[in-house]
């Protein structure tokens, strides 16, 4: 099934139980004004009542949704709750259980936005990058590598490993670009306190004044304070989600915007 078509049935999912729920609400509503007023009988003649047999087909509709939009995410639908072999329950309770409902299709809906970037990870950009850190330094354009051919791998559990490999390929060819022994006795060099050596703030600044873009090295600096932040933030996400799977498809579109830093810095330093 193309994307397009896998985001669209769950978009449909999506708006059917917003709706669901709003009804759910309005049904609750009118069903207590209904038992105050006296009348605790049968809800069936009620305007907003939502019959068990409407809650078993959206149940369906949207299991089978969810099939065909994650192939490579069975256990979502296998885990979906078919209302099958009882009646309705209370209008509070088909509100609670389509409340939560709606967080597993919101849940769905951003893993497969995790997998249209995973389609467009890898471009002719990536290939230009990696033949031009392959002349400059092999083992980081191999770290580079690595990290675009791990997001597209879609049995991975956590993308804190191609995070890390986008890392470890910007810190070597700044490290090669600006070594140590160069920037530490560069005019105007301040050591930042509980560091002991050079930033890569730093170093790209040094980098930019080397090649004579001093006017506009605030730009780069400012990515790179940017993705450094942004790592640190994914470490940090390790331990405060709670949902895998929100965690994962997270996971992914940081590495994503990790990769857009590392090419922006890139061009700038290596572009000359």
């Amino acid at each position: 099934m193309a994307h397009n078509a896998r985001h669209s049935e769950i978009a449909a999912c999506l708006a059917s139980i917003e709706r669901m729920i709003e009804r759910a609400k309005l049904f609750t509503e009118e069903y207590d004004r209904h038992r105050k007023a006296g009348y605790p009988g049968s809800s069936a003649s009620l305007k907003h009542v939502i019959s068990f047999p409407e809650l078993r087909a959206l149940d369906r509709l949207c299991k089978d949704a969810l099939e065909r939009a994650l192939p490579e995410h069975p256990t979502y639908a296998e885990n979906w709750y078919v209302n099958e072999n009882k009646g309705a329950g209370g209008p509070e309770d088909i509100h609670s259980e389509f409340v939560k409902k709606k967080q597993i299709m919101l849940i769905a809906q951003e893993l497969l936005l995790s997998v249209k970037a995973e389609v467009v990870a890898h471009t002719e950009e990536d290939e230009q990058i990696i033949s031009k850190l392959d002349a400059l330094v092999p083992s980081a354009a191999q770290s580079y590598k690595q990290a675009i051919l791990d997001l597209k791998d879609d049995s991975r559990i956590s993308f804190r490993g191609p995070a890390l490999e986008l890392r470890e390929a910007l810190r070597e060819v700044l490290d090669h670009l600006a070594p140590d022994s160069e920037v530490t006795v560069a005019p105007g060099y301040v050591q930042e306190k509980e560091r002991t050596g050079p930033t890569m703030k730093q170093k790209v600044r040094f980098i930019m004044k080397k090649i004579g873009k001093r006017s506009s090295s605030e730009a780069p600096e400012q990515t790179v304070t940017a993705f450094e932040e942004t790592i640190a933030t994914l470490a940090r996400a390790v331990y405060e989600r709670s949902s895998k799977a929100t965690h994962v498809a997270s996971e992914r579109q940081t590495v994503v915007q990790l990769r857009r830093y590392v090419v922006a810095i890139l061009h700038d330093i290596i572009n000359t």
